[in-house]
């Protein structure tokens, strides 16, 4: 296959009733150089028929059948055959503005990352953007993730092909949460010719049934294993950092706890205790009620924790409503 000026790559796993938002947005680009390729991972809903539906109708659609193995091994996968000059990452349940890699590929130079920003879509409350910026300095890149002034999303971003080829940058396939974190900070950590365009451009919308939106209790090791795994690399490669790293990665580990927290239900109740035993969780929460929660929890007052989450979820369909 010919090569192309940019290859979009798009892990598909039972979204079939949002993959045709998402791929109608690739293939409506202003942008036409480029080849788009879903990875199926292993779907049992519709989703693989779609995909190969797409792949009839337009010549620059490709398509990968595999095992259910994750979002990061999809990606992995697609990495493997893709010819564009650019790499760039849509989700299956988000969709793009149709002038987004045109305006991505004209601004690039030499740069290795162009980034821009994201629409945030809950169905619950108003879009709002989010800011993705990135600085053209390694440390203060690296340090940004950590402390939530950089986005490590791969959303709204390209890369270049090469760049990731020669530093083999790779999605870790055992990471279940925060694997597109570490992809980017490995990214970084390479690079400081980054360029960010300050607008809005990927539409990231949290359903019910995304994999982040909702938090149950496998979910909480999930995090709590990958804020580990991304400490140990970042400790083992940029100890020059000192104390500054150190305190990154309490303020990243505390906002991890506070994404928690925030999507908690009572299922993962008990294993957030058990996981952060003797922490005291209240201590990063925002909201007063989760203050409480958690304190309660703590306190091994669980039914009447379990009272007020009841309270919460009331009070929050009744501001929807």
């Amino acid at each position: 296959m010919e090569n192309k000026k940019l290859s979009v790559i798009v892990p598909v796993y039972n979204v079939e009733k949002y993959l045709a938002k998402c791929v109608d947005s690739i293939l409506s680009q202003t942008f036409a150089d480029f080849e788009l390729i879903l990875v199926d991972d292993g779907s049992t809903d519709s989703s693989p028929v779609l995909c190969d539906g797409y792949a009839k109708k337009d010549g620059r659609v490709r398509v990968i059948h595999q095992k259910n193995a994750g979002p990061g091994a999809a990606r992995n996968a697609a990495l493997e055959i893709a010819f564009g000059e650019w790499i760039g990452f849509v989700d299956a349940d988000d969709y793009i503005e149709p002038y987004m890699f045109s305006d991505l590929i004209h601004h690039s130079c030499d740069e290795n990352i162009v980034s821009s920003n994201l629409l945030i879509e809950d169905s619950d409350t108003k879009a709002h953007i989010l800011r993705n910026e990135l600085f053209k300095n390694e440390k203060d890149n690296i340090l940004g993730i950590l402390d939530g002034r950089v986005q490590g999303f791969l959303h709204g971003k390209i890369i270049r092909r090469s760049f990731i080829y020669e530093n083999d940058i790779t999605f870790s396939p055992d990471l279940h949460m925060l694997e597109d974190n570490f992809f980017i900070i490995r990214c970084l950590i390479s690079t400081a010719q980054c360029l960010y365009i300050p607008t809005a451009y990927y539409h990231y919308c949290q359903h019910e049934n995304s994999y982040t939106h909702s938090i149950y209790s496998n979910k909480i090791t999930d995090f709590e294993y990958a804020v580990d795994i991304i400490a140990s690399f970042l400790f083992a490669l940029k100890c020059s950092y000192g104390i500054e790293l150190s305190m990154g990665i309490r303020k990243f580990k505390s906002r991890v706890k506070k994404l928690i927290i925030s999507k908690c239900d009572i299922s993962c109740v008990r294993q957030a205790c058990d996981v952060w035993n003797g922490q005291k969780l209240y201590s990063v929460c925002t909201s007063s009620i989760d203050k409480s929660f958690f304190f309660l929890c703590e306190s091994k007052l669980k039914w009447l924790a379990y009272a007020l989450l009841f309270l919460k979820k009331q009070i929050h369909i009744q501001r929807v409503a």
